[in-house]
């Protein structure tokens, strides 16, 4: 955006979390998850993220192995 490359879109409750690798990926839904839980005493709805999708947009496909807590990200 105005050049700024961003790694994370929010509007309201909602958070979409953007990397170019998925160890990216992975380490900033960590990094969001113990923020919240040590900061602010809140957790992440593990209902509403395993109902969210992972988009991956290269130019080969790859399949991506994201978990929170032991549960595997969609």
């Amino acid at each position: 955006m105005n050049g700024v490359r961003r790694e994370m879109l929010r509007f309201a409750d909602d958070i979409a979390i953007i990397a170019q690798e998925e160890i990216h990926l992975k380490r900033a839904v960590e990094n969001l998850d113990n923020i919240l839980k040590c900061n602010y005493e809140m957790k992440i709805n593990r209902i509403k993220i395993f109902f969210s999708k992972i988009t991956v947009c290269p130019k080969d496909a790859e399949n991506i192995n994201i978990k929170m807590d032991d549960d595997a990200v969609k």
